[in-house]
């Protein structure tokens, strides 16, 4: 015959499984609340995923940069061809922030320039302009890193 265990390892017994299922409900609840933000980041990033979607990558990149570049006031372009005036305000552009610059934050300092860039895709008119010619004066410095002078070493970083 089994012996029934004594009042005190009943109550150390209940006081024990008591305990466990305190934390197992605190566990339970910061699951809970752990659940809601990862739903609550979810649904945000789905947001800007929409918003993303419905921008060009220059009209972002106002929102993304903390500092537009614009042309100077005294910058002149009277005389060049629009090709010459777009390399001219680039060669300046990457001179002024010392790093290479993406086609679309270009294509955006030309727009605010007010220099008129043809083709129906601006960002490839603007890669043909920077990378073809007898002498490129550009080259890409990596897909999506943007571009530099070709007859300067890239700054350091």
């Amino acid at each position: 015959m089994k012996s029934v265990p004594a009042l005190s390892d009943q109550d150390t017994f209940s006081g024990m499984l008591d305990e466990l299922i305190r934390q197992l409900d605190a566990l339970q609840t910061e699951r809970a609340r752990l659940d809601k933000e990862i739903a609550d980041r979810l649904e945000a990033v789905r947001a800007l995923n929409v918003l993303v979607k419905d921008k060009k990558a220059s009209d972002l990149l106002e929102t993304v940069t903390e500092k537009t570049w614009k042309a100077p006031k005294s910058f002149n372009f009277e005389g060049d061809s629009v090709s010459n005036a777009v390399r001219k305000l680039a060669r300046e552009m990457m001179k002024d922030l010392n790093r290479p610059v993406t086609r679309a934050e270009l294509v955006k300092a030309v727009q605010d320039a007010g220099l008129p860039l043809g083709g129906e895709n601006p960002d490839k008119t603007m890669s043909k302009i920077l990378t073809r010619g007898k002498v490129p004066q550009f080259r890409s410095v990596g897909h999506g890193k943007g571009y530099w002078p070709t007859n300067l070493p890239l700054p350091e970083k």
